[in-house]
Formats: structure tokens, sequence, C-alpha cells
């Protein structure tokens, strides 16, 4: 019944994006009936593979030890064939190969960029299950669900954090990695709620960081240099600490002069919120959507039902809460 390989594909431009308590680490116990196959067997020998984008960055890694902690504790194989680099063109051969190879199911984060190859993975009788990405159902017919945080809510609720800590007056500025369906709706989300609650303060258009650190903080600094009185700014990427951080230091500024809220519980950017460049991070819920991704595939593969819709939060998280976040930030750094 089941003849097929599993496969884990995120394809994330690091869009990274309401309010919770930290989410504890998941754990999964392996229950084997007398007479049934176990996970291992029913995947053939063929083991689970994460691939995708952005290997290289800590969002990623993240991910990636979700899914081999979940891999472990279901007691399936698992590997990562991930790629370095941005591009999301050398997905369709990657998704070729996926297919000549057999597969049992698949994880990706599903948005437009990659709806095509998606739907041929889909086509070809393999499950998928979009993580880290809502999916609007019938988008990619056959898709079995998916696993994210709200970029909707978790926006708005950066903008009503923003906006009293601004006493809705000022200037707010926006930046993107790249224009995609997570970090177009969190910007867009940001920009009517401040509109709506906060009608005295300007939000100016997104501005696109892009992956390379070096023109994200050019980016930023210019926005500093146009706007020198800037009251605050949002980053929808998990570049977004980083990248403000350094371009507020570029131009002279002070810690907490500007008020920024970025993305992901990264080493990186909890130092940064640490050392008082930026005020908050919104901590999505990355290792633990990655975890559950793995036990809903894992479900399917068994036969059993699995729900479309799998919302996780993303508490804001300030300086006095950012210590709890480390250990496993530190052990995506170190690789451990």
């Amino acid at each position: 019944m089941f003849k097929h390989i599993l496969i884990l594909v995120v394809v994330f431009s690091l869009a990274l994006g309401a309010c919770a308590p930290a989410t504890p680490k998941p754990t999964a116990t392996v229950v084997v009936v007398a007479g049934e196959k176990t996970n291992k067997e029913l995947q053939n020998g063929k083991p689970f593979r994460m691939a995708g984008a952005n290997r290289q960055h800590s969002f990623y890694r993240l991910l990636w030890l979700g899914i081999t902690d979940a891999c472990r504790d279901l007691d399936v194989l698992c590997e990562d064939s991930g790629y370095v680099g941005t591009e999301i063109s050398p997905m369709a051969g990657s998704v070729d190969t996926m297919i000549a190879t057999g597969t049992s199911g698949m994880l990706t984060g599903v948005d437009k960029q990659v709806y095509a190859p998606i739907q041929k993975m889909v086509d070809a009788g393999i499950p998928v299950m979009s993580i880290h990405t809502i999916t609007p159902e019938g988008d990619v017919p056959g898709l079995i669900g998916w696993v994210a945080p709200n970029p909707v809510a978790y926006s708005q609720e950066c903008a009503n954090v923003l906006g009293a800590k601004i006493n809705g007056k000022g200037t707010v500025a926006i930046t993107q990695n790249t224009l995609n369906d997570i970090e177009n709706a969190a910007a867009s989300a940001f920009t009517a709620e401040m509109k709506a609650k906060y009608p005295d303060v300007v939000v100016l258009s997104p501005e696109l960081e892009t992956s390379d650190p070096i023109v994200a903080i050019g980016v930023a600094t210019a926005i500093l240099q146009k706007h020198p009185d800037l009251a605050a700014a949002f980053g929808t990427t998990a570049y977004s600490p980083v990248t403000w951080g350094k371009a507020l230091q570029a131009v002279g500024q002070k810690p907490g002069q500007t008020i920024v809220i970025g993305m992901d519980p990264l080493q990186e950017n909890l130092d940064m919120v640490r050392d008082g460049w930026i005020y908050a991070i919104i901590a999505q819920p990355v290792y633990e959507e990655a975890y559950r991704a793995i036990e809903l595939l894992v479900a399917h593969l068994r036969g059993e039902p699995v729900a479309y819709q799998n919302y996780y939060p993303s508490p804001i998280v300030y300086k006095d809460g950012i210590q709890k976040y480390y250990d496993r930030a530190k052990q995506v750094t170190s690789g451990e």
C-alpha cells in the first residue's frame, strides 16, 4: 500500500514570521500493535527528505532540528537534501529526482512560487504537507494540509505593540526579504492594523532587504538616513533583527532610539534583543512546526486522518523573555 518514500522539501524565503506562551518541546511515542508494520517498514528503507533553499541559514537548520528530533522519536529515517542559496529554480529538478526515486509523502513551504512543481508531486500520487505557509484549500488540489503560524495575526499584534510604544505618532518602516505570500500578508496586515488603530502614524511602503546581509543593511541604513526621526520599524524576515541592529549602529543611534520588532528566535537575533538594538522578536515556532508536520505525515502514512489546517502561535518576545530560547538557538548555531 505504501510504495513510496516520504520527502520533506522546504522552500522558504525566510519570511518568516498571535501571542501565546512559547510552545514546549514536543515528544512523540511510537506504539506498534502486534502484526502491524512499523513506520520504518512502511518507508521501505527509503528516508524522509528535507530539501529546499537557504540550507546555510539558521532558520533552515532550526527546521531541520525539529525534523530530526521528530524522525528520531517516531523511529523513521530522514535525510537533508537542501541546497545553499535562495533561488527557487533548482526545485523543479529536485522534484523530478524525487519522483523518480519514489516517494510516500513530501513536506514543503507551498506558496505560489512553487505551485507548479508541487502540483506535479501531487499528480504523481505523492501526499504533500505544506510547512510554514498557509496554502488556501483548493489552490493545490490534493494537498493534504499545512502547519504554519498566522502572519496576519502576529503582524496585527506587532502593529498594536509598536503603535502603543511610539504613542501613536511618527513614521514606521517595513522591510521584507522578498515578495512572497507570507511576508506580503504580514506587511499588508501590519499596515492595515496600524492605520486603523493609530491613524496619525505614517507607514512607509515595504522595502526589500534581500538575503545579502550587506545589501540588507544598506537598505535599512538608507531608510534611516532618509527618515532621521524614524520612530519604529517592522522587519518581516529572519534577517531583519541583524539588518536593523547593524543599520542603527551604522547611523550612530543609541539602543532603543528607534523601536524595531523583527522575526525568529535565532541566536544572532536574540543577541540583538539582549543588547537593546531590537525591541522584540516574533518567535515563530519553527522547530515545533517541523516536528508536528512529521507527526502528521507519519499519521497519513499509516492511513490515519489528518487535519488540513494546523495553526501554531507566534509570541512576541521581549528582552526579559529571551533566555529560554537560547539553548535551542545555540544548538542550531553549533550544529550539534
